[in-house]
């Protein structure tokens, strides 16, 4: 049966002329044909603006800004001024699969309720590993407490309720602003990853996700702020540096205590606000506890003893760890004695 759902492609582009070429055929290659592909270049200097006017494809529809003017200004203009069934995110230096729009096209149209749907991805550039994301709409938003499981430049939005919502990207999230989205999408439709390897996603220096590390963290403490108001849990410095502890983002752990406490808050909170699926959100919640251990292994025994008692997570797996972690210390003593 014939698809006839309206496809837009949206494809903000500032500077990437290294790459565009590459992304700009991926998509005019896919094996569903239909779509109108918005490419909006922002204010680039570079040869960007050449290499788009040389693709000779009728589905292109070129947007000039003759400034710079970011980000999430492209994205919303984008949501604003597009009229699609779907509005699929790509990156100008990422590789879209062929069957990408084909197969995520038909996931949506499978899955009326979901409002946004990403895919698995596999890195390259600085890494060649494979994501496996959460794939249901309960797991996802009991990840998103504590980790952005969806790939921006992989979704596909249902653009007509994104718009009767009047859901957009916030400009005070700069760098997090589709963490913060996906949490308003949440609350009008569901959230999915298609269980395929539809993108290939570039990480390199010059990419966004790799020259704003450094201020990860600050910027995920202001969007898990957003999730700790759903919850009606105080903002406080101390509340947002134990969610960051437990959503495994420090180098250092403070007291077990106090993080076991903690979670038994959120718990507690969800229990009664029932924002999470109370199952999913006790089973993330264990599964960071017991990465937690390897953090603090190193440090003092009565650290890892504080963990065992307050977390009953001790395993013979954890037992072997420190073991050899312990054996590796003595030796690189007795080499340098």
């Amino acid at each position: 049966m014939k698809n006839t759902s309206t496809v837009a492609i949206l494809m903000p582009v500032y500077n990437s002329e290294k790459y565009l070429k590459q992304a700009i055929e991926s998509i005019l290659n896919q094996t569903f044909r239909e779509f109108v592909f918005y490419i909006y270049n922002d204010g680039s200097t570079d040869d960007s603006e050449k290499i788009i006017l040389s693709c000779n494809d009728s589905r292109i529809k070129y947007i000039n800004n003759e400034v710079n003017k970011g980000l999430i200004y492209t994205l919303n203009k984008g949501i604003e001024t597009v009229e699609a069934d779907y509005l699929i995110r790509m990156d100008a230096d990422d590789i879209s699969h062929p069957s990408r729009i084909e197969k995520q096209v038909n996931f949506m149209n499978a899955h009326p309720q979901v409002i946004v749907s990403g895919c698995q991805a596999k890195y390259f550039g600085a890494s060649s590993a494979k994501t496996s994301y959460p794939l249901t709409n309960k797991t996802i938003k009991a990840h998103l407490l504590f980790s952005n499981v969806m790939i921006h430049p992989s979704v596909i939005i249902r653009l007509k309720r994104i718009k009767e919502k009047a859901l957009n990207y916030n400009p005070d999230f700069l760098h997090s602003e589709d963490y913060e989205f996906w949490r308003k999408c949440s609350k009008h439709g569901e959230l999915a990853n298609v269980d395929e390897v539809l993108l290939n996603y570039r990480l390199e220096g010059q990419n966004i996700t790799t020259l704003n590390w450094h201020t990860r963290n600050e910027r995920l403490k202001k969007v898990f702020g957003l999730f700790l108001s759903d919850l009606k849990i105080e903002q406080t410095e101390t509340n947002l540096n134990l969610h960051l502890q437990l959503s495994n983002n420090t180098e250092k752990i403070s007291s077990i205590k106090d993080l076991k406490n903690y979670t038994e808050l959120l718990i507690q909170q969800n229990k009664a606000q029932k924002i999470f699926n109370e199952q999913e959100l006790k089973r993330v919640i264990q599964s960071n506890l017991k990465n937690l251990f390897y953090k603090i292994v190193d440090e003092k025994p009565m650290k890892v003893i504080s963990y065992w008692i307050n977390t009953h997570l001790f395993s013979l797996s954890q037992l072997r760890y420190l073991a050899g972690r312990m054996l590796k210390g003595n030796n690189s003593q007795k080499s340098n004695s």
